[in-house]
């Protein structure tokens, strides 16, 4: 881990937020993503959105 640059000024600080979840909402799946994939996000109404990593 001595290669993750610290981001916040002192030891309390998080950094960014990734993702905000709403009560009843759940992270199901993280991956590690590789510099030249893409990443595909669907919800449960099946709207989709594919981003470059």
């Amino acid at each position: 881990m001595d290669d993750i640059r610290r981001i916040g000024k002192t030891n309390n600080e998080r950094g960014v937020i990734g993702i905000r979840l709403a009560e009843n909402d759940h992270v199901v799946g993280v991956s590690l993503a590789k510099e030249d994939w893409t990443v595909l996000n669907v919800t449960e109404h099946g709207f989709g959105k594919r981003t470059k990593v």
